[in-house]
């Protein structure tokens, strides 16, 4: 290749100065005939040295080309992909095109979220609407903790005064028997000062203690009915019961509790009513009627039997317990 460079430059060379030469040769005849030579020399020369120097170029030409063919048939030739041929060129895409493109198909291709307004605006629009009242301005003393309830108080009461009679019917007339002494312990449970429930009551009647105003017969066959050296004593205990208190300061005890007479139990209900005394301390009346023989009692006779005591008696106390 570089050999066949050099023979084009030293043609080249050779040519310009062949060209120099024609030009600059001198005539001899004259002004006019040197006019005439050097056109006719033009004339005659010019083609002939054009067609040489042609032939030569040509020649060269051919050389060059022929022997420089078979190097550019060497050179692969790359035949067009038809599917590629009918596809449009375009820029050709790089790795982080193909990324951005990908992504961009996956955000087109997942569903659009909510757009969620702004909580001040929502509540805003919902007090407008009413839909929220305001809050309540709520004052010192309301939102103060209420003081707890007052525990209840539990104290024993004591017996200030105590009455009983018992009173009966026979075939001859009404009698009545009286208690000279009643045995009575208890307390009560108290709220801020106001007595709400009675507790842990025993009443307690020695039979010995019953005296009747027709005499010491009428007393002996009443003992014996009790038979009181077996059972020397009437007790009534009962564990609890509400108090029950008006604003006029009236009371109400209903109880029931376990009644033990001539040595039989029975479940008895009593009900005490009175009232508040003005010092604190608590007066009540109780009344009960009881039948002697649901007692495995048998009623008093006298008189050989000629006068005969009813199966019912009324037993009636009057108490004042203080605190």
């Amino acid at each position: 290749m570089k050999k066949h460079l050099s023979v084009l430059i030293l043609l080249g060379i050779s040519l310009f100065f062949i060209s120099i030469a024609i030009q600059c040769k001198p005539s001899t005849d004259g002004k006019a005939t040197e006019t005439a030579t050097t056109t006719d020399s033009t004339d005659m020369v010019e083609p002939e040295t054009t067609t040489e120097a042609e032939a030569i170029a040509e020649e060269t030409t051919t050389d060059v080309t022929t022997q420089a063919a078979p190097e550019a048939t060497t050179t692969p030739v790359t035949k067009a992909d038809p599917k590629q041929a009918s596809t449009p060129a375009g820029p050709k895409k790089t790795a982080a095109t193909s990324t951005i493109a990908e992504t961009n198909s996956t955000t087109a291709s997942a569903p659009a979220k909510p757009e969620t307004k702004p909580t001040t605006e929502t509540i805003t629009k919902t007090e407008t609407t009413g839909t929220i009242p305001p809050p309540e301005n709520k004052t010192e003393k309301d939102t103060k903790t209420p003081p707890p309830a007052a525990a209840p108080v539990v104290s024993s009461f004591s017996v200030k005064s105590a009455k009983g009679l018992i009173e009966g019917t026979s075939n001859l007339h009404d009698w009545e028997m009286e208690v000279t002494k009643i045995d009575c312990k208890g307390s009560f449970q108290s709220t801020d000062n106001t007595i709400n429930a009675i507790k842990n009551v025993e009443v307690k009647i020695l039979v010995e203690n019953i005296k009747s105003k027709e005499g010491k017969i009428m007393d002996q066959k009443t003992y014996k009915a009790f038979e009181s050296e077996k059972n020397p004593y009437i007790i009534f205990t009962f564990s609890s019961a509400d108090v029950k208190i008006d604003g006029s300061g009236n009371v109400t005890i209903a109880a029931s509790g376990n009644l033990n007479m001539a040595g039989t139990n029975k479940t008895v209900p009593v009900t005490a009513k009175g009232k508040v005394l003005a010092n604190g301390d608590m007066q009540l009346s109780i009344s009960k009627k009881l039948n002697m023989t649901e007692y495995k009692m048998d009623p008093p006779t006298a008189l050989m039997g000629t006068i005969k005591v009813g199966e019912e008696v009324e037993v009636k106390f009057d108490l004042v317990l203080a605190r």
